[in-house]
């Protein structure tokens, strides 16, 4: 079995031992395995650091994973810059600064239209002016969607 392992918190006073967590890779890439034999592709949703257990990311990308996915602004770009893979992030506000992840090409989820504002005066900023633009409307999301 491969495995990453390291602590899961700091050893209490008095303690022992200290407790750790593994992980274990083997039982990863098969869970994504089954995953990506149910499904187009599958974004692998973690934290940059992986809670200080290692590169799991990578793990998760030589594994099969298409793309990577986290909720914050800053882990998607280190994400992003250490990996290459695209990189997905959706939990964030309109006045977050969203220069540096349209700059390195962080796919950034946009769920209102003060959102879009927000990320194409970002992409304007940083001159990427040739981003994706989205569909006009729903139905035409419904046409482009392979079958």
């Amino acid at each position: 079995m491969s495995s990453l392992t390291a602590p899961a918190a700091p050893p209490e006073s008095g303690s022992l031992t200290t407790p750790e967590l593994r992980v274990d890779l083997d039982a990863v890439a098969h869970n994504l395995a089954v995953f990506r034999a149910a499904s187009r592709g599958v974004v692998a949703v973690v934290k940059a650091d992986a809670f200080g257990h290692g590169d799991i990311a990578a793990h998760l990308l030589r594994s099969g994973a298409a793309a990577l996915g986290t909720t914050s602004l800053a882990h998607a770009v280190a994400l992003r810059r250490r990996t290459g893979a695209r990189t997905l992030t959706w939990l964030h506000a309109p006045s977050d600064a969203f220069d540096e992840a349209v700059a390195e090409g962080v796919d950034i989820a946009v769920p209102s239209l003060e959102h879009l504002r927000a990320v194409a005066a970002a992409a304007g900023a940083v001159g990427r002016h040739g981003a994706r633009a989205p569909p006009r409307r729903p139905r035409d999301v419904a046409r482009r969607r392979p079958s």
